[in-house]
């Protein structure tokens, strides 16, 4: 018996080991449009589809081809010339057709001179929305002068697109602990914060006194009034003060004897 059940154990760790592993965590396809004429008619350029891997990198598959020629480089040309943006749109395919574009625009010389290399970091949504896109060419270590001259009959792109991680912004406080600018002393943060009008800082009514803080003025009088009561001698010495009563006493009798 056991060993019938270790030899189904055995079955199904083989079967187990033997399935491929996922090569794909999901693929995002996003197209590319641009503008080359001055009314900011946007042409179709590419598709291009982000392939996320299950190790966590990304690669660029190209559905379709990534150059433009004939009149779309004339019109790169004439933008070259007048050393104007090159505009491009994004945007991710979905079948409905609802998805929303990002536009952005870099220097069409900055462009050239980058042998038309681009950079994409793109920002989703929940849905699959391009929320935001960073667009820029990769630094050059040989610098390339800006001449249409130097432009092909057939310009290819070379593109990199990355999907942006999600990060988290700096947490604001509900209310910045300090004092008040000079300007804005008269402003109460808090109503009940009565130490705002002693010209302490907001949130220190919040911390309990002790008994003297709260009643160091009374304490102060009472002992001046102790010190300044109990200041005699005759009532500091009571047994000295009754001695001389009879000293005075004798001294008088004395006196009318004579």
């Amino acid at each position: 018996m056991w060993t019938t059940i270790a030899g189904l154990l055995l079955v199904l760790v083989a079967l187990v080991a033997a399935q491929p592993e996922p090569s794909l965590a999901g693929n995002v396809t996003f197209i590319v449009e641009h503008a080359l004429s001055s009314d900011n008619v946007f042409k179709f350029r590419t598709k291009i589809q982000l392939v996320s891997r299950a190790d966590g990198k990304q690669g660029t598959l190209y559905l379709d081809k990534n150059s433009v020629g004939g009149d779309d480089v004339q019109l790169l040309k004439s933008l070259v010339d007048r050393q104007g943006l090159y505009t491009v749109r994004l945007r991710t395919e979905r079948e409905d057709g609802t998805a929303r574009p990002v536009i952005s625009s870099i220097p069409v010389c900055a462009l050239q001179k980058s042998a038309f290399k681009e950079d994409f970091q793109v920002f989703l949504d929940a849905n699959g929305n391009v929320i935001g896109a960073s667009y820029s060419v990769p630094p050059m270590t040989i610098a390339q002068s800006c001449d249409s001259s130097k432009i092909k009959d057939a310009v290819q792109f070379q593109t990199r697109i990355r999907i942006s991680d999600e990060t988290k912004g700096q947490a604001v406080p509900a209310q910045v602990n300090g004092p008040l600018p000079p300007y804005l002393q008269h402003v109460r943060l808090n109503p009940d914060d009565a130490s705002a009008a002693d010209g302490q800082q907001p949130g220190g009514a919040g911390q309990p006194k002790t008994f003297f803080q709260r009643y160091w003025y009374i304490i102060l009088m009472v002992l001046i009034y102790s010190l300044l009561s109990g200041g005699g001698g005759a009532a500091a010495d009571p047994k000295a003060a009754g001695a001389a009563a009879p000293a005075a006493g004798g001294q008088a009798a004395a006196a009318a004897a004579k």
